[in-house]
C-alpha cells in the first residue's frame, strides 16, 4: 500500500464518528465502552443511594468512579494495539500530569495520607478519585472526537434537566434542596456547568451533513429547551417565591423584592457567576467576532469589569468596607474568619501543604474563639476554606495551587490557539473558556464534589481533544494489529488488574458506607459491635468520621431513657469496644484535635457508669488542650471531668477560662452557671448569673428557664 493511500485511509478512519462504528471492528468494542461508559457516567447526578453513609455523595461518588474505572480499562485495552488512541503531546495532559502527581506527593509528605487519599463518604475527593478523575480525562481526550462529545454532552443536559425538575417539583428536608444534590451549592455549580453546555451545543456546527437533515434543528430545539430550564431552576430554586408557589400558597411581591429573593437565596455564588458569564460571553463575542467601534468597545468595557471584579474582591477582604459587610450578611463572617487561620496554616506548611482532605486537621490548630457566635454562624467545624485558592495552599501548598491555576491557563492556551487559527469556531473557544472562569469565581466561596469535578474534567478532556484532533496519526490499526501476537495474553492481564481495582476501590468503599448503616439499625449488641469492626476492616474510607458517628449514637443512646433497658455490663462492653476504635483513629492521626476530643468526652459519658475512666478522659482532653488551647469546647468537657473528680475549684476556673477566650459566647457562661448550681454555691451561682447578664441582658430568659431559682 503506497504512502498516499495509506495517508488517505488513515484520515478516513479519523474523521469517521466513533458512534456510527468508524475503525476496525476488533477495536470497536472498546471505544463503544469508552463512549458508552461515559455516557452513563453524566447520569450519576442523579443517583440518591440510600444504603451509603452519605446518600447524596457517597453513592453518586462510587458511581462514577465505577464507570472511570470501564473507561479508563477500556483504553488500556485498545491503546495497547492502537498507537492511533495513545495521548498527543499537549500542554493539558502536561500540567494535569503535574497537578496530580503534586497531590500525589502532598498526600504521601501530608499529615495524614489515609485521609488525604481515601478522604470520607460525604466529600469523596481525596486522591482516589482524582486519579479516577485523571483516568477519564486520558481516556476521553485521546479517543473522542467532536461527534462523541456532541453524545456525552447531550446526556449531560439530559441529566440536568431531570436533576432541575427533582429539585424544583420534589424539594424535601433531608436534602436541605439542590434535589438529587443534596445542597443548593452543588446544585448550582452543576447546573452552571450545564447551562453553558447547552449554549455550546445550540451553536454547535455539524462538519457534514448528518445522516437526518432534522437533527440540527432538533438539536436546537433541545439545547434551547435545556437552557432555559436549567437557568430557571439556577435561579429560582431555594427561593420564598418558588417555594410559596409550589405550595398553592398566595403570594405577591414586587420586581425588586423577587430579584433580591432569586439573588440573596440558594446557590447565590453560582447566579452571580452565570450572570457575569453571560455578560463576559457578550463582551468577547464584540472583541473576537465584530470589528470597528463594537470592538473597541467591547475591550473597554471587559477591561473596567476586570478592574471592577478585582476591586470588589480587594474590598471584600477589607474588615469595614461595604463590601466585606455586605458579604458577610450573605456569608456570615466565619469565612472571612477561616479564611484568615488558613492563610497561617499555609505558612506552617508553605511547599506542599498538609495534603489533600487535611484541611479539618489544620482547622482545629488555629481555631478562633469568636465562631460560636450567632454573627459568625455558630458553626465550629469546618472541613473546608470555601475558597478554592485558600483551600489549595493549605492542602497543597504553592506547588499544586500554582499548578492548579495552571489548568486554567492550559485549557485557555489550547482553545484560542485553535480559535486564532481557524480551526475551531468562536463558540467553540468562548463558551468552555467562560464556563471555566465562572466555575472559578463561584469557587471563592464553596468547594468541589463529584459532580462539579466531573464537569470540570469533561471540559478539559474536550478542549484537550480539540487539541488532538489533526495531529498527524501513527500506522492504521490492521497494520500495527498484525504485529502483535500477544493480545489475548494482553487483555487477560488488564482485566485481571480491572477487577483487582474494580473490587478494592469500588466494591469495598461501597460496602463499607452500607455496613456503616447497617451498624447503626442493627437490633441486637453483638451484631451492632461486629458490623462497626467489619465496616472499618473492608475498607478505611470515612474511617475516621465512620467512628466518630458510631462513638456520637451510643453516647446519646447511653444518656437516653432507652439505655435502662441495657444491662451495666453490656453497655460498659461497647463503651470499650467504640473507645478502642478511637484510639485506633489517634494512632493513626495524632495531630486530630477533634478526636482527641471526642474521646475525651466519651470518656466522661462512660464515667457515668464507670468512674475509673474519668482519668482517660483527662488523658485525651489535656492532649487536646495541648494542641490547642483557644477552643471552648476542650475547656467545657475538662470542666465535667474535674465535676466527676470532684474538684470543683478547677471545674470553675475552667469554665472562667473559656470565657475569657471570648466573654460573647453564652456557652461559656450556661457552663459556669451550671457548675456553680451543681455544686450547690448559691452566691456563686448569682455571681455568674450576673455576669452573664452584663455581657448580654437577652439571655436572661433563656437563663432563667434553664436555671431556675
Amino acid at each position: 500500500m503506497g504512502k498516499k493511500a495509506r495517508v488517505k485511509r488513515e484520515k478516513q478512519f479519523m474523521d469517521a464518528p466513533t458512534p456510527q462504528g468508524g475503525g476496525s471492528s476488533r477495536f470497536s468494542v472498546f471505544k463503544m465502552l469508552i463512549l458508552g461508559g461515559a455516557i452513563l457516567a453524566m447520569f450519576a447526578p442523579l443517583l440518591v443511594a440510600e444504603k451509603c453513609f452519605f446518600p447524596f455523595v457517597g453513592g453518586k461518588s462510587i458511581y462514577f468512579m465505577a464507570f472511570c474505572e470501564v473507561i479508563f480499562f477500556a483504553w488500556l485495552a485498545l491503546i495497547s494495539f492502537n498507537k492511533q488512541y495513545r495521548p498527543k503531546k499537549n500542554i493539558i495532559l502536561i500540567v494535569l500530569g503535574l497537578f496530580i502527581c503534586s497531590m500525589a506527593v502532598s498526600s504521601f509528605l501530608g499529615a495524614d495520607f489515609s485521609r488525604s487519599f481515601w478522604s470520607k463518604h460525604e466529600r469523596m475527593t481525596g486522591l482516589l478519585m482524582w486519579l479516577h478523575l485523571f483516568g477519564f480525562f486520558l481516556a476521553t481526550s485521546s479517543v473522542f472526537k467532536k461527534m462523541d462529545w456532541l453524545w456525552v454532552f447531550i446526556a449531560s443536559n439530559f441529566t440536568a434537566v431531570l436533576v432541575s425538575f427533582g429539585a424544583l417539583f420534589f424539594r424535601t428536608e433531608a436534602s436541605r434542596g439542590g434535589g438529587t444534590l443534596g445542597n443548593d451549592s452543588f446544585l448550582g455549580t452543576y447546573l452552571l456547568f450545564n447551562i453553558f453546555i447547552a449554549l455550546y451545543l445550540f451553536f454547535f456546527k455539524f462538519k457534514e451533513k448528518p445522516l437526518l437533515p432534522e437533527i440540527p434543528k432538533a438539536l436546537k430545539i433541545f439545547s434551547i429547551t435545556a437552557f432555559s430550564i436549567l437557568a430557571f431552576c439556577l435561579l429560582f430554586e431555594g427561593t420564598q417565591f418558588w417555594d410559596n408557589l409550589i405550595a398553592g400558597q398566595p403570594f405577591f411581591i414586587s420586581l425588586p423584592d423577587l430579584l433580591k429573593d432569586i439573588m440573596t437565596m440558594g446557590a447565590r455564588a453560582a447566579k452571580y457567576s452565570f450572570l457575569g458569564g453571560i455578560a463576559l460571553l457578550g463582551l468577547l463575542y464584540l472583541v473576537f467576532e465584530k470589528g470597528g467601534k463594537k470592538r473597541i468597545a467591547g475591550i473597554s468595557v471587559l477591561v473596567l469589569g476586570a478592574i471592577a471584579v478585582l476591586t470588589l474582591f480587594y474590598l471584600t477582604l477589607q474588615p469595614g468596607s461595604f463590601a466585606y459587610e455586605q458579604f458577610a450578611k450573605l456569608a456570615s463572617k466565619a469565612r472571612m474568619v477561616i479564611w484568615g487561620f488558613s492563610w497561617d496554616a499555609f505558612l506552617e506548611r508553605p511547599l506542599l501543604g498538609w495534603g489533600p482532605e487535611n484541611f479539618e486537621l489544620a482547622f482545629p490548630l488555629h481555631f478562633d474563639p469568636r465562631l460560636f457566635m450567632p454573627e459568625y454562624g455558630t458553626e465550629v467545624w469546618f472541613d473546608r476554606a470555601h475558597n478554592i485558592l485558600m483551600d489549595n495552599l493549605v492542602s497543597l501548598g504553592i506547588i499544586g495551587s500554582v499548578l492548579y491555576l495552571a489548568l486554567f491557563a492550559a485549557v485557555f492556551w489550547v482553545l484560542w490557539k485553535a480559535y486564532l487559527s481557524k480551526k475551531i469556531d468562536f463558540f467553540t473557544a468562548a463558551i468552555p473558556s467562560v464556563a471555566l472562569i465562572a466555575y472559578f469565581i463561584q469557587n471563592l466561596t464553596v468547594f468541589d464534589m463529584v459532580t462539579s469535578l466531573m464537569m470540570f474534567f469533561m471540559i478539559m478532556g474536550f478542549a484537550a481533544s480539540i487539541q488532538r484532533e489533526g495531529s498527524e496519526d501513527l500506522p492504521p490499526e490492521d497494520d500495527y494489529y498484525a504485529r502483535n501476537k500477544r493480545y489475548p495474553l494482553a487483555l487477560i492481564l488488564i482485566f485481571i488488574v480491572f477487577i483487582f481495582s474494580f473490587v478494592f476501590f469500588i466494591f469495598m468503599p461501597m460496602r463499607n458506607g452500607s455496613l456503616a448503616i447497617e451498624a447503626i439499625n442493627a437490633p441486637t449488641q453483638e451484631e451492632r459491635i461486629a458490623l462497626y469492626q467489619r465496616a472499618l476492616a473492608v475498607s478505611p474510607v470515612g474511617k475516621y468520621q465512620e467512628t466518630e458517628f458510631f462513638t456520637d449514637q451510643f453516647s446519646n443512646f447511653s444518656l437516653s431513657s432507652e439505655a435502662v433497658t441495657m444491662p451495666v455490663e453490656q453497655m460498659k462492653n461497647e463503651f470499650s469496644v467504640i473507645a478502642g476504635l478511637m484510639r485506633d483513629r489517634l494512632e493513626d492521626s495524632p495531630l486530630d484535635f477533634r478526636i482527641h476530643l471526642k474521646l475525651g468526652q466519651f470518656y466522661n459519658v462512660w464515667s457515668r457508669i464507670d468512674q475509673s475512666q474519668v482519668e482517660n478522659a483527662q488523658e485525651c482532653l489535656e492532649k487536646a488542650l495541648k494542641l490547642n488551647a483557644d477552643n471552648q469546647q476542650v475547656y467545657w468537657a475538662l470542666a465535667q471531668t474535674k465535676l466527676i473528680q470532684g474538684k470543683n475549684g478547677e471545674a470553675i476556673a475552667l469554665a472562667d477560662l473559656a470565657i475569657e477566650l471570648e466573654p460573647r459566647v453564652k456557652n461559656s457562661h450556661f457552663m459556669a452557671i451550671r457548675i456553680a448550681k451543681m455544686i450547690n454555691d448559691q452566691e456563686l451561682f448569682e455571681e455568674k448569673k450576673a455576669e452573664a447578664l452584663k455581657i448580654n441582658s437577652d439571655w436572661r430568659t433563656e437563663i432563667e428557664d434553664a436555671f431556675p431559682n
